[in-house]
């Protein structure tokens, strides 16, 4: 007997369920009973509240569809599943057929089949064809019967084709059933005569279903005549609705009755709107189950959401359509705004909607005590695409992310896609050493974090960039070249370990930053690049399915360290698959492209894992996963994301033909739409992304959330439904009250609160009093040079701790074909270097492309015999200054009015000091020469002449220019600059001086303007971002004051004054 129990809560179905299961006797102790579920998710809130309702819970087998025909057909024909018309069986079978067509019929698939990558479009092509042919068993039988008797149905031209290929497919494996017959089988068996009485289960009970094929609703009528089948509906209308229109439909019936002049108002349907718009699946289903099965009535148990003295709007609505009214009652009109049982909220990004749900969802557990996280779920329509922002904002919340693809929850997954993805990739240092530095693989070559990041520093250093080595070069069809490759930087280092020079060695240029104990790491390294070399070289080699999962294996157990890890034999678990399960159906050989395709479609498949583990729950919105919350919390209800669309494919024959019983994503998320507003119990939240993150111009939401608000509209008279939060969460919004809005987040009240104070004190600094300075009474000669170059930017890296300087540059992953302008600085200095040490050419060339810091060929080479012509000339100016050999390092201690300065000197030569910058002159380049010139006259057997060599300047510094005060001075400027930002601007200070001296002659411009405006350009442009931090909106005009401007004439003029009369311009 069919039984039919239904309700608008699932938790009444439970009670049904486990009333139904207290007053029937098992024929025996150990007769399990058997469910047919949709999820999962399902199965462990039916096995937990049966295991509170009884006290104990087991032994219970739960089905899904399709395991439970498979459950059906080997209790009626004691046979094993076959399964060559599995999906994943069908993608390879397909795949294997196509490979030979010369059918005419098959001439239309030349252009799914044509062009290059044949072997990855064809095996593409098979997985949609075996997807579109599994659904062809369970929802278009008759399709498949009649192709094998040479009859058509549709008549279409894609239907030629495939009956052809199903004919193919059945000769193929003959005497095998597919789904569909197997089915039609158990239908057979079950109405016969068959004695089935030990091979049934005693009773059935259906859960969470609430759509399924009419070939499939058949089988359980079938079975329904041999044991008691009861069927627990979740209905969100206590009446029959399976007559129910859409709101499109019912529109064109009105206009065509309107133009007719047949129509009246007393045909005007009275089902509530979104039961109209959202509940056509379970419509059907209704009509469905009416036409098939003679049913009994078991237990109805409808309950009205709304209790005395409940007035709020989201229970009055599940109300509502329970009752199934399109006008809600008298008692309901007097809503006029939304309330905290149904929340609407817009935000500028996923991330914000994931801060801004938080703060929310801490709110509702400090204000109500019996809510609990377990009481909570959040959905999204795709819920990978939070995945990765939940961790950081939910940190201190105990929760778990349920539907994760078992690449992101399997970390030896994701690594290994990772190295499958390399082999098309160009090798680039940053992917290999992503790849080496995942936990999954490093421990494996010996070594930790702190090695990754010494190894990733030798790599940039000895100019590895892309490629493994030359012949790989040329095998992908680039020129032949080893530089800039991962075999030449290796070389280099292995020389570098070998052999202390700083001359190439056999072509070779050593790379001498490896020593000692970091030799073994280098020698991992060695046998890691080895490992991944040969990977690829392997995968160049089209293989069997069988050898692919072998050479998987093996470079499984090669590459990673813990071999007995559960997310490892998970994956191992896969390659079994490949290896022994397909490989019987398809023994062909496959290229990479296509095993790498397959373990990525493999790799994106979800699991239910963590859902209902009393934490809050975070997972994705699937189909008839109707599960109560007190909280339903839903994310990414975005236009365009949800519903989704149903894009069938040409040759997609269901698409072209509906039938009752037919599957749409988008019916499925409508009507899970309507199932999660029935489930809520106390909240029904909703957010999206309805601002643009950089217009902050409106969008609006999903459809089935517009049709949520013009419902609410129409017939709640509720206005402003969506609260708008703003882009920033330190917004001052949250935190003053204004707009209704609250932050839990202490960091971001902070900030706000230091906004705020801002921007009432713009025209003063914003900090007061004196840094505390550990400098006491001893300065290191470093810091004060430091110093020197920008006071201001000493100030915030050293003082403050704040360091605003882009992170460190890592270059790109291919050869340079350009200099940028630093890099070009950089290499200058070098080459200079180089020259004055008599270097060749060629050498120092070679040098350059073998750090890949100068671009390679032809190119390369004109570019540098251009550079190095005009650096030659700069060079010989330099040698000319005679400074004889460069003397050891000198030890300074200097009593400076009592301070005492120490450091090293490190540019002394026989004949004096020598400071040389392939670049203009710069007030830091003579302050810092007038520093160490300064040291020089109070340090024994250096000689006091000290030359400054720039593009176009040429300064020296002799030993009359000695003023015994300007020591002391820069040394107290630094001490007081370590405890206030200084006075001191550098390069407005000399633009200052500058403008001094030239107003001497025809000048008329004031020297403080000057220096204004080049401290404002310095800002404007970024030049001086530590200045903009410490100043902030000050303006210059309070920046450089009359402090600035005595500093400039007492000291910065007449040095410049000197300057000028002791350089010649070049």
């Amino acid at each position: 007997m069919f039984y039919l129990h239904t309700s608008n809560q699932t938790e009444r179905l439970s009670e049904q369920l486990a009333q139904v299961i207290s007053e029937r006797q098992t024929a025996s102790l150990y007769s399990r009973e058997v469910f047919l579920i949709q999820s999962r998710g399902m199965e462990r809130m039916l096995s937990q509240y049966l295991a509170d309702f009884f006290g104990a819970w087991c032994h219970a087998a739960y089905f899904l569809p399709g395991t439970f025909i498979d459950y059906l057909t080997e209790a009626t024909t004691k046979r094993p599943v076959p399964r060559s018309f599995d999906r994943d069986v069908l993608t390879w079978r397909i795949e294997r057929i196509l490979r030979n067509v010369s059918d005419p019929k098959f001439r239309v698939l030349a252009g799914y089949l044509s062009e290059d990558p044949i072997e990855l479009k064809r095996f593409q092509f098979a997985r949609q064809l075996a997807i579109l042919f599994d659904q062809y068993q369970v929802m278009r039988p008759d399709y498949l019967d009649n192709w094998l008797q040479g009859k058509t149905i549709t008549h279409d031209q894609y239907e030629q084709w495939q009956q052809l290929l199903w004919i193919k497919l059945c000769e193929d494996r003959p005497g095998e059933l597919h789904r569909g017959e197997r089915i039609k089988k158990i239908i057979s068996v079950l109405y016969s005569d068959v004695d089935l009485f030990d091979m049934l289960p005693q009773r059935l009970y259906i859960f969470g279903v609430h759509t399924m094929s009419p070939l499939f609703l058949s089988a359980l009528a079938a079975l329904a005549d041999r044991i008691d089948v009861h069927l627990f509906l979740l209905s969100p209308c206590e009446l029959y609705w399976g007559d129910i229109e859409s709101c499109r439909a019912l529109v064109r019936r009105k206009l065509k009755r309107i133009d007719s002049g047949s129509y009246t108002e007393s045909e005007e349907a009275s089902y509530h709107p979104l039961l109209a718009s959202l509940g056509q699946q379970g419509a059907h289903f209704q009509e469905m189950l009416l036409g098939t099965i003679d049913y009994s009535e078991g237990s109805e148990s409808f309950v009205s959401p709304v209790i005395e003295g409940d007035a709020s709007l989201l229970h009055r609505l599940q109300e509502d359509i329970l009752r199934g009214c399109q006008e809600p009652h008298a008692d309901h009109k007097s809503v006029t705004k939304m309330d905290n049982s149904l929340m609407m909220v817009s935000c500028h990004s996923r991330m914000r909607e994931i801060m801004v749900l938080k703060d929310y969802l801490l709110s509702w557990l400090y204000s109500d005590p019996s809510l609990q996280l377990h009481d909570i779920v959040v959905m999204a329509p795709d819920m990978q695409k939070y995945s990765q922002l939940i961790p950081p904002i939910f940190e201190d919340l105990h929760y778990t992310i349920s539907d994760r693809y078992s690449r992101h929850r399997n970390g030896y997954f994701e690594t290994f896609l990772q190295l499958l993805d390399l082999a098309s990739s160009r090798y680039g240092w940053s992917d290999i050493m992503s790849f080496l530095e995942r936990p999954q693989v490093y421990p494996r070559y010996g070594m930790t974090v702190a090695d990754c990041d010494r190894v990733k520093n030798w790599v940039v250093a000895a100019g590895i960039r892309s490629g493994i080595s030359s012949e790989q070069r040329q095998n992908d069809g680039l020129h032949a070249t080893g530089d800039g490759t991962w075999r030449a930087g290796l070389n280099r280092m292995l020389m570098g370990v070998a052999i202390d020079s700083s001359e190439a060695v056999d072509s070779i240029l050593p790379f001498a930053e490896i020593e000692g104990s970091q030799i073994e790491i280098l020698g991992w390294l060695c046998q890691f690049i080895d490992d991944v070399e040969q990977a690829f070289a392997d995968f160049t080699i089209s293989r069997t399915l069988k050898n692919w999962s072998e050479l998987f294996k093996e470079l499984c157990g090669t590459l990673f360290a813990d071999q007995e890890h559960p997310a490892l034999l998970e994956l191992y678990r896969f390659l079994f698959e490949l290896g022994d399960d397909f490989s019987v159906f398809h023994d062909e050989t496959v290229t990479f492209d296509v095993v790498r395709s397959w373990l990525r479609t493999t790799a994106e498949a979800s699991n239910a894992a963590g859902f209902l583990n009393g934490r809050l729950t975070f997972c994705s919105m699937l189909p008839m996963r109707s599960i109560p919350f007190k909280v339903i919390c839903l994310l990414g209800m975005n236009e365009g994301e949800y519903p989704k669309n149903d894009n069938y494919a040409p040759f997609d024959l269901i698409g072209k033909q509906y039938r009752l019983g037919d599957r749409s994503k988008r019916a499925d998320d409508r009507y899970q739409f309507l199932e999660a507003i029935t489930a809520a119990r106390d909240r029904f939240y909703i957010s999206y992304i309805g601002q643009s993150i950089k217009t902050n111009k409106k969008t609006p939401p999903s459809v089935v959330v517009t049709e949520l608000i013009e419902t609410l509209s129409n017939f709640y008279g509720v206005t402003d439904c969506i609260v708008h939060h703003p882009l920033q969460p330190y917004s001052a919004s949250y935190f003053d009250g204004s707009k209704g809005l609250f932050s839990y987040d202490e960091h971001y009240c902070r900030v706000a609160s230091a906004l705020q104070l801002e921007s009432k004190n713009r025209e003063t600094l914003w900090f007061s009093g004196s840094a505390a300075s550990n400098t006491g009474t001893e300065v290191d000669l470093l810091d004060l040079a430091s110093f020197l170059v920008h006071p201001q930017a000493y100030f915030v890296r050293r003082i403050m701790g704040i360091d605003l300087r882009p992170m460190v540059y890592l270059p790109d992953d291919h050869e340079p074909f350009e200099i940028q302008r630093l890099d070009h600085y950089m290499i200058d200095q070098a080459m200079i270097g180089a020259l004055l040490e008599n270097k060749e050419k060629e050498s120092i060339l070679a040098a350059l492309q073998a750090e890949s810091r100068w671009p390679l060929g032809v190119p390369g080479r004109l570019q540098f015999n251009r550079r190095v012509e005009d650096l030659m000339i700069f060079a010989d100016n330099v040698a000319s200054r005679n400074m004889g050999c460069l003397l050891s390092e000198r030890t300074i201690n200097l009593d400076v009015e009592g301070v005492r300065l120490k450091g090293e000197f490190k540019t002394c030569f026989e004949n004096g000091l020598l400071f040389y910058r392939y670049a203009n002159l710069k007030g830091r380049d003579v302050l810092l020469a007038y520093l160490y010139h300064l040291i020089a006259g109070k340090t024994p057997n250096i000689k006091q002449e000290t030359h400054v060599i720039a593009r176009d300047r040429l300064l020296t510094f002799r030993a009359d220019m000695d003023r015994p005060d300007d020591l002391a001075f820069l040394v107290h400027l630094y001490l007081q600059g370590c405890q206030l930002p200084s006075s001191l601007h550098v390069e407005p200070a000399f633009a200052y001086a500058k403008q001094v001296i030239s107003n001497r002659g025809r000048g008329r411009k004031s020297p403080l303007e000057v220096a204004r405006k080049l401290l404002h350009s310095q800002i404007e442009k970024g030049y001086a971002a530590e200045s903009a931090r410490l100043y902030q909106d000050l303006g210059v005009e309070r920046i450089l004051d009359s402090n600035f401007e005595t500093l400039c004439e007492d000291f910065v003029v007449p040095l410049w004054d000197y300057v000028l009369n002791c350089s010649e311009e070049v």
